[in-house]
């Protein structure tokens, strides 16, 4: 605490370490926060009379470099080469309805699929603190292929409509690296983030901000913070774009 004290700009979390590495702004942001908040419960309960973080500005967690979009013929590559119907749904459930993995996605029961209404029910432990258990999802077209191969796979009286990857001794990630290897795709950053953001990304095109982060399960500013990206698309359509398409205004 007395090196804190005396450190109030973040130079020692922002010196390299031993190889020369240093960390991102995001990551240091993240590491402050979480100091700041571990410490303010230090004090709430009495163990300390101030927090020496108080000064001490987080900064921001976004980091614009880790992001990346995701196109729909790479992610068709992978799903193609993955083992079986639970791992294509389990990849199309983030990159298509951009659900949590694994906190939401193994979580979803078929129980939870409405398939005359075209919605589902997603349960989630990470809103449910702040108020929200779940949220109601829509299937979308490119998500009800896979979604219907898991449902005719799976066996008979299957609550999950995971079941077969549930176990903590299965790294997710670690079978998705496996699974890009073999699809001789290039791996993105941030596996099953940039997935998520990469439906985001596509639904923010057709439907309003605050309609596609109700969907997510955010807020349209966490979106924008964290999730949202710019593509090569985007600038193919400004190219073509005339003010004269939105109207000269009034007056």
């Amino acid at each position: 605490m007395t090196l804190i004290r005396r450190h109030q700009q973040r130079p020692l979390v922002t010196q390299p370490g031993r190889n020369g590495a240093t960390f991102s702004e995001a990551t240091i942001a993240g590491h402050v926060k979480r100091a700041k908040q571990l410490i303010n419960h230090a004090v709430e309960l009495g163990c300390i009379s101030t927090n020496p973080f108080n000064k001490l500005k987080a900064g921001s967690q976004a980091n614009d470099e880790r992001k990346q979009y995701v196109p729909t013929v790479t992610i068709q590559k992978v799903i193609d080469a993955a083992p079986d119907a639970e791992w294509r749904l389990l990849i199309a459930l983030v990159r298509y309805a951009g659900l949590r993995n694994p906190s939401e996605s193994l979580r979803l029961r078929w129980s939870d699929i409405d398939w005359a209404e075209g919605r589902m029910n997603v349960t989630s432990p990470k809103t449910k603190r702040q108020g929200k258990a779940g949220r109601s999802v829509p299937i979308f077209a490119a998500l009800r292929p896979f979604l219907e191969d898991a449902y005719e796979a799976a066996d008979d009286g299957a609550e999950y409509c995971i079941s077969r990857y549930r176990s903590q001794d299965i790294n997710l990630r670690t079978g998705l690296e496996r699974i890009i290897a073999k699809a001789h795709v290039t791996p993105w950053p941030r596996l099953w983030h940039n997935l998520r953001a990469s439906a985001e990304t596509d639904l923010v095109k057709s439907f309003p901000a605050h309609v596609a982060a109700a969907w997510l399960g955010h807020t349209p500013t966490v979106a924008v913070k964290h999730y949202l990206t710019v593509v090569d698309e985007d600038f193919e359509r400004a190219a073509n774009w005339s003010v004269n398409q939105v109207g000269q205004g009034v007056g």
